[in-house]
């Protein structure tokens, strides 16, 4: 039952002249994650009750809309044909296997003192009428001007609710709830199972005042219904049936515990999470209900004395009746010592009482889900489904209900809590996005939206793949790229294998500039970049030995091919020959005269004829541009720059050219406009400096300029910090490592994610396992999981394929599917 009144901000008034404020504590990533932060998480729960006293209301509870309202979500990104296609293959999966998400909701009961409130009789007949509904519908009924808040009252709860976000600081990252987060709490149990209830009152809740002399007090204008009056409730043995008016029904149980995991060592205390390894590890939404009852450590022990002898008496009878005593005296007798230990350390004892909740749409499927959280329970708990309870365990997860009988309550200390690992969360991902795949274990959805980042977390948007061959690398590089283009992203992806041909045929307006021996490729790399690119690509490509005069004499070229407007590599040539002819110093015109005989010989070299172009660079102005590097010759990465040969400079330079020419084409668009840089391969940039400085470049300004960089490579440590590096790996927003092969490799891959401590060669054969799309990954939250990357709709692996049969791929079958 739930006597409603008037809510203001996180603070709820019932007809009863009660008050109590909701507040929101985040979940804490908590899988994969090291010892030491598990353990905090695990403390800082612990820790946060011992100055605590009172009573709570702690609800850990589940988002889950529909398949119809994700997909409408789906649809806000684009109506491009690829991702409709995406969105309706994601919809058939969705019917199947819903997304949900985490609130962990706590309530606080405010003014000792109860304001009063007049209600007519009619007022309570409806009330008796519409108990078992839990929110009545006042309509005309009720008669307004008999329920009124004094004005001090609502001053005192403000204030006795700002001083408790205060005390609750210490359990975690709390904030107060809104109204319409509070009006979701109140009708999700009604709705356990089905899609999650739309809010409709409005905010701020519409009031009167009204004064008489010196008293003041509120009233309010419109009654809170939340739209329940149409639920039939239906009580049996173990469910409970709630009927909507739209022929949905939630079929619910519950369960609760008489027994938890103890005692907890202090200094080890993971390993026994009994709310967290239960509800986390299910592909399904499960809710939980804990009232905890903190009581001081004094009188926490004189109560403890009487209930070791009402113990005592009952294992005493047992045992000289000869019976076999039941486990659970058993275990309240083991467990006594250990209280008694720590309440005389002046920690409190909690009284808690945990209802777990299960809903569905059908029988079957509740059916279902009963039998996978019994198995995933076992480990934990001695459960019991008490018939004819049903009401009672539903209105548990409200302060306004019948209480549970106090016999259901289980005396523990802050650390036994602290150890259900109640805040932490296996979740990972987005809320919204596009289909990335499932978690390994459980199943559960994965989602990626990588515009959230900056749009809301305040962070870089980079994504960061590691994976040797045949780990998926580059398809999913290729997926992430095609999501990003069909929200109409403009991007460059680098292809240094040479199999993105059949990505032509996507609908999208695609060039492709091949580097491949006999093709036609032309560009000039004094176009679209800026003077210090193209100093950068010429000292590369003429400076193997980082000369100090053949830079100078490089430099000035650059500048007076720019101050010419001759901006093709036969510029740079008549430029170097003016600073050969003309130069008042030797040694410059003779540096001078011979790059410029190089130049020549460039221009018949096989890679060094590519940037050899004289146009506009017309290939980059296309939405999604890809650049074939395949016949580029690349040193070694060990191989320091003045061994490398000379298709060697040629190559790295073009490499350098086509990533910075890309980049600073996507950074002349708007920055309304998405775009990405997706480079495959990109050690080959950390072999120089100016290549570091471009990526460092791409990473920090991604944010402000709506850009996404997605950088590959096939070992982790390619994405490591070196000598004279700055660390960057803290930029990325993504991180996916796939199949590695060497414990070299896997252990920098645990770094990357922040599992180092994790590492052990358990983990070499695991990731030497992973192939096609499988391995770990840290979202941008911190969240680290096993998954299996899906590539969804599934056709477009046909032109992710490294090795497709490109004659069975027609335009006209891509028409067709999207």
């Amino acid at each position: 039952m739930m006597p409603l009144l008037h809510i203001e901000d996180n603070r709820i008034f019932t007809t009863r002249g009660e008050a109590f404020a909701v507040f929101e504590i985040e979940s804490e990533p908590y899988e994969n994650q090291s010892l030491n932060i598990q353990r905090n998480i695990i403390n800082t729960v612990a820790h946060g009750f011992d100055n605590l006293s009172g009573e709570f209301w702690l609800n850990i509870l589940t988002r889950q809309l529909s398949a119809d309202q994700i997909e409408e979500k789906m649809r806000q990104f684009s109506e491009a044909p690829i991702w409709n296609a995406h969105t309706k293959e994601v919809k058939n999966y969705l019917h199947h296997l819903l997304p949900f998400t985490k609130v962990n909701l706590l309530i606080v009961p405010l003014l000792q003192k109860r304001f009063s409130i007049d209600l007519t009789s009619e007022n309570w007949k409806d009330w008796v009428k519409q108990a078992f509904q839990g929110i009545v519908d006042f309509k005309d009924q009720m008669t307004k001007g008999r329920e009124m808040i004094p004005s001090d009252s609502l001053i005192a709860a403000k204030n006795e609710a700002e001083d408790w976000y205060t005390k609750l600081g210490p359990l975690g990252k709390v904030k107060t709830a809104n109204l319409a987060l509070i009006e979701w709490w109140l009708k999700k149990g009604y709705f356990r199972g089905l899609p999650d209830p739309k809010c409709s009152l409005p905010d701020p809740m519409p009031i009167q005042a009204i004064a008489h002399g010196r008293q003041h007090w509120i009233r309010p204008s419109r009654s809170i219904i939340l739209s329940l009056t149409d639920v039939k409730a239906r009580e049996k043995a173990t469910r409970l049936l709630f009927e909507h008016a739209d022929d949905l029904t939630s079929h619910q149980t519950y369960f609760s515990t008489v027994n938890v995991p103890s005692p907890i060592p202090p200094d080890d205390p993971t390993g026994r999470e009994w709310i967290y390894g239960i509800t986390e590890n299910l592909n399904f939404p499960v809710d939980v209900a804990v009232h905890i009852k903190v009581e001081e450590h004094r009188k926490a022990l004189d109560n403890l004395g009487k209930k070791i002898k009402t113990a005592t008496a009952q294992y005493e009878e047992w045992q000289d009746n000869g019976e076999e005593i039941p486990l659970e005296i058993e275990e309240n007798m083991a467990a006594i010592p250990t209280l008694k230990k720590k309440l005389r350390s002046t920690q409190p004892l909690l009284h808690v009482k945990t209802v777990f909740a299960l809903g569905a749409s059908d029988e079957k499927t509740l059916k279902k889900r009963i039998t996978s959280f019994k198995n995933a329970a076992q480990n934990y708990h001695l459960l019991i489904q008490a018939p004819g309870d049903m009401k009672p365990m539903f209105q548990s997860f409200y302060p306004f209900g019948d209480p549970l009988p106090s016999s259901w309550e289980i005396p523990m200390d802050p650390g036994v809590l602290g150890a259900s690992a109640l805040l932490g969360t296996k979740a990972l991902g987005d809320p919204f996005g596009f289909w990335l795949g499932r978690q390994t274990e459980g199943g559960r959805t994965v989602w990626c939206n990588p515009k959230r980042p900056a749009t809301e977390l305040n962070s870089t948007n980079a994504i960061m793949i590691a994976g040797t061959l045949g780990s998926g690398k580059s398809a999913l590089l290729k997926y992430l790229s095609t999501i990003l283009a069909s929200w109409g992203a403009y991007g460059l992806l680098v292809d240094p294998k040479g199999d993105t041909d059949p990505m032509l045929q996507l609908p999208f307006d695609i060039k492709m500039l091949k580097f491949i021996r006999g093709e036609n490729t032309r560009f000039s790399p004094f176009k679209l970049g800026t003077v210090e690119d193209a100093r950068a690509m010429m000292d590369i490509t003429f400076n193997p030995k980082s000369e100090d005069d053949k830079e100078t004499v490089i430099n000035l070229a650059v500048e007076r091919l720019y101050k010419n407007g001759c901006l093709d590599m036969n510029g740079f040539y008549q430029a170097l020959m003016d600073i050969a002819n003309k130069s008042p110093q030797e040694y410059l015109k003779e540096i001078a005269f011979k790059i410029a005989q190089k130049v020549q010989l460039m221009e018949q070299h096989e890679i060094g004829e590519f940037m050899f172009g004289t146009g506009d660079n017309d290939s980059f102005n296309a939405q999604f541009i890809i650049a074939v590097t395949r016949d580029l010759t690349m040193p070694a990465r060990n191989h320091e720059r003045s061994t490398w040969t000379e298709s060697q400079r040629y190559s790295v330079a073009i490499m350098y050219a086509v990533a910075s020419l890309g980049l600073r084409k996507l950074m002349k668009l708007p920055r309304h406009i998405l775009k990405f840089l997706s480079i495959d391969e990109k050690w080959v940039l950390d072999l120089f400096e100016q290549g570091v400085r471009l990526q460092n470049e791409a990473l920090r300004f991604s944010r402000s300029e709506n850009m996404i960089p997605i950088f590959a490579s096939q070992n982790p440590t390619d994405h490591y910090s070196i000598e004279q590096k700055e660390d960057t790996t803290g930029l990325f927003a993504w991180k996916f490592m796939l199949h590695l092969e060497s414990s070299t490799q896997v252990q920098a891959a645990m770094e990357l994610l922040g599992m180092q401590d994790e590492y052990s060669s358990v983990w070499d054969q695991k990731f030497a396992d992973y192939s096609k799309g499988k391995g770990m990954c840290r979202d941008p939250e911190g969240r680290i999981a096993e998954i299996q990357v899906e590539v969804v709709p599934q056709i477009l692996m046909k032109y992710f394929d490294s090795n497709p049969d490109n004659s069975k791929i027609k335009h006209e079958q891509f028409s067709y599917v999207f």
